[in-house]
Formats: structure tokens, C-alpha cells, sequence
């Protein structure tokens, strides 16, 4: 049975991160420390991308990929592509996987383990959600698919109004089809825009022809063996396409009933240094809870850039360093018809669920001489919030939606005040006002 010092379940931007960051610091310290990456695809490629790929503005699965596999071969990473992993014996210290190209099955031992499986879509309890014509948007060969079968004038159906629903709505529409969305909360973008902010861009979603549900109910999905129809609030309509894009879960099911201490949710817990409970034992990335950067209360924030970060600790971590993971500050940015959507830090709905009392507060200019630069002022066509803590008028969030890109400039000054906790007389001396 071969032996590594590291074994990285899971071939993700995550997973190949901590992979990276573990072998090539190594290699730099000249240090003899072997790493494998277990991964059930061949490349590293961005989720994110798949509605640009329906929508024919990329071509290729090369295309999209966001870390080479040739990068980590030249660091000393041993790849295994296409292999589905079987079993993991916490106490043995033993990895058992399969390949999917030949059916050979491997046993390899380790010393550390990052877990990085990722996430899976998650379906409501939909009759003929297994019908030709459903589709989540996860996996490259499903999107794939989706993108050769839409034709102009075929009918879609997107459920769930998030970033993925939007950008996969607007994709859809450029191809021409009839697209619906459907949104069981009261706005779309819920978690992600505050109501007014959202409304923006609804109202310019259904000007380019997208219908929007919210507040509506799927209650089932009808067809022999493809989509012939929905039920949509009582209401039989037709439709030719079904698309799920209603969130994802932790892909943890490997590691029920083990050792491994799991949320009820799914999510494997971990502490300030991506540790989990077992030792030598990491997870990392959407299978993982991580720390909210306000709270301190444990969250779960399936983000590439979260996963990105709590990786390159763990992959540190598991080398011997002690790198610390302050807590995460959420950041979403997004272009979808036609407006820019920036969102960082708690929605009022996630700060409430962490036991925050928040203020929502719209952003408008105080002086007109506010700015020394140009640049640096509110776009006219855009609408932005704060998130305020009640109690404290420290800032916990912030949202911009708009015609015009936001300056980079706020990021980077709103993050700064989340992370020290600054307050809304912090907006005020830099010229902005506010109106509830």
C-alpha cells in the first residue's frame, strides 16, 4: 500500500489548492513531502462559468479550467483523475478508491488528510425531478448538455432566483428560449440583495423578457419519460425544460457514521485552523463549516473564494506551520442583465439567523464636493445599502446593484471598516448619507 504524507480528497478549486500550496511550500524548504489529489474529474475548472458555457459564450471545457493539472504535477503532486474514492478508515489511516476508466481499485495510507469533496446540488422533493429535461447546474457534461438541446422558442423553467438561477435565466435567454424563474421566498437574489436592491434588478431581468414567480410553489414535474408540463401554483403549464438551481449541501455522506464530527446540516466542523475534530484530519471548501468573520458563529458559505482561502491555511497547516482563520467576510459580485451586483459581508436574513439585530440603511450622496476623485463617487444609476448592527452601528454588510461597475474602491474600504469594526460615521465622513 503506497503511503503519502498528505491525501487530498476532493479535486475542486479547494482541493487543488491545498494540494498546491502543501507541495510547492515543501518543495521551496526543500522539504521531502509527498501529496496526492483524489478527484471523480480530469480537470480543475470553474463552476461558476457553466452559464457563459450554455450560453455559447465559451466553448470548451479548457476554457473554464482554473488551475492546470500540469501545475501541480510540476510541484510534486501525484493527480488522480477520474477516480471515485470508496472508503476512508479514519483509524487505519486508509484511502480506498476506484478508477472510472478501468475499474481498479488502489488502498493508499496517509499521515494528514484534507477533505475537500465539495458540494452536491440540493433538490427539493419534486415528483419527476429524475425526468429527461431536469437539470442542475454543477456539472460540465450536464451543462453541456443543456447548451446543445435549447433551441430559440423552447420554453425553460429556472427554480431558485440566487446568482446561479439569474445567470443561468439570462443565459437561456440570450439562446432565445422563454424563461421563467421561480423564487419560493418573496424577492429574488434573497440572502444576497436587500428588497429594493433587488427589485433593480428584477425589474430589468423582465425587460429583457425573463418572467419572474416569487412566492411560488413547484409542485410537481410532469412528462412520460421527459418534461412535457409543470404544476405551478395549482396552474398546469407547459415547458420543455426544468433547471434546479435551488443551493447545494455538503458531499459528506462518505463519512456518516464515522469519527468525523458533522453539522446536522452535513457540513464537517473544523476550528480556527481548518482542524476537524480527528487528528492530522482537515476539511476545507464547501464541504465545511467555517467561521463567520463578525460573529464568530460557525456558518456555511459554499464560496470559491472562501474555499480558495481556508485552503491554502489547511495546506499550510497540514506542512506544520499554525495559521490561524480569522473568519470569513462573504464577497459576491456578479453581472447579470446588464447590472453589476456586488454583496459582502451579512444580508439582514443571515445576521438575524446569527442573532444580530440589523438596520437596513440606502446609501445616497451627503455633498456634492465630497470626493477629491471622480471616481470615487456613487454612480448615479446605481442603488446601494449598508447593513447596520442596531446596537452598535458597527457595519456588518454592504450592497451596491447598478449600471455602472462599482469602484473597486469600496470593496476594499467597506472590507477594511467590517474588519475593524467601524461604524456608519465612518460612511458619513467620507460624504455618503443615508435614508431607511
Amino acid at each position: 500500500m503506497k503511503e503519502f504524507d498528505l491525501i487530498v480528497l476532493g479535486g475542486g478549486i479547494s482541493g487543488a489548492n491545498a494540494a498546491y500550496v502543501a507541495a510547492s511550500k515543501s518543495k521551496n524548504l526543500k522539504k521531502r513531502f509527498s501529496v496526492a489529489l483524489i478527484s471523480n474529474e480530469n480537470i480543475i475548472y470553474s463552476r461558476s462559468a457553466l452559464p457563459n458555457f450554455i450560453a455559447h459564450e465559451i466553448n470548451s471545457l479548457r476554457s473554464i479550467a482554473v488551475f492546470p493539472v500540469s501545475h501541480l504535477k510540476q510541484v510534486g503532486v501525484k493527480f488522480y483523475g477520474l477516480c471515485e474514492i470508496l472508503q476512508v478508515d479514519f483509524n487505519a489511516k486508509s484511502v480506498k478508491i476506484k478508477n472510472l476508466r478501468n475499474g481498479e481499485k488502489s488502498e493508499f495510507s496517509f499521515k494528514s488528510l484534507i477533505i475537500a469533496t465539495g458540494s452536491l446540488p440540493k433538490l427539493p422533493p419534486v415528483k419527476g425531478a429524475d425526468l429527461r429535461g431536469t437539470y442542475t447546474i454543477k456539472w460540465f457534461d450536464k451543462a453541456k448538455d443543456l447548451s446543445g438541446r435549447a433551441k430559440p422558442g423552447m420554453k425553460a423553467l429556472v427554480i431558485g432566483a440566487g446568482l446561479i438561477g439569474m445567470e443561468t435565466a439570462s443565459a437561456l435567454r440570450k439562446l432565445g428560449l422563454h424563461v421563467t424563474v421561480v423564487e419560493a421566498l418573496s424577492h429574488p437574489l434573497p440572502g444576497i440583495l436587500e428588497p429594493p436592491l433587488s427589485r433593480f434588478v428584477q425589474t430589468k431581468a423582465e425587460s429583457m423578457g425573463v418572467k419572474i414567480a416569487v412566492q411560488s410553489l413547484l409542485e410537481r414535474i410532469e412528462g412520460r419519460r421527459k418534461v412535457k408540463s409543470v404544476i405551478l401554483n395549482g396552474e398546469r403549464i407547459p415547458f420543455d425544460f426544468v433547471i434546479f438551481c435551488t443551493g447545494v449541501k455538503p458531499n459528506t455522506a462518505l463519512f456518516e457514521g464515522s469519527d468525523l464530527e458533522m453539522a446536522e446540516y452535513g457540513a464537517v466542523k473544523t476550528n480556527s485552523q481548518m482542524r476537524t475534530n480527528l487528528e492530522n484530519v482537515y476539511a476545507v471548501g464547501d464541504c465545511a463549516e467555517k467561521i463567520d468573520y463578525v460573529t464568530k458563529r460557525p456558518v456555511y458559505r459554499p464560496l470559491g473564494s472562501i474555499a480558495a482561502r481556508t485552503a491554502e491555511i489547511a495546506g499550510m497547516n497540514a506542512l506544520g506551520a499554525e495559521i490561524t482563520f480569522e473568519g470569513s467576510i462573504r464577497h459576491q459580485y456578479d453581472y447579470v442583465f446588464g447590472v453589476h451586483i456586488n454583496s459582502m459581508g451579512l444580508s439582514s436574513s443571515e445576521a438575524s439567523s446569527l442573532g444580530l439585530n440589523t438596520e437596513t440603511l440606502l446609501i445616497k450622496i451627503g455633498r456634492n464636493d465630497a470626493f477629491a476623485q471622480e471616481t470615487l463617487k456613487v454612480p448615479r444609476d446605481s442603488k446601494i445599502c449598508v447593513i447596520v448592527d442596531k446596537k452598535t452601528d458597527r457595519i456588518v454588510g454592504w450592497q451596491s446593484v447598478g449600471l455602472s461597475k462599482p469602484v473597486s474602491y469600496y470593496n476594499i474600504f467597506i472590507d477594511d471598516l467590517i474588519r475593524r469594526g467601524g461604524t456608519i460615521g465612518d460612511l458619513q465622513e467620507i460624504g455618503l448619507d443615508f435614508s431607511n
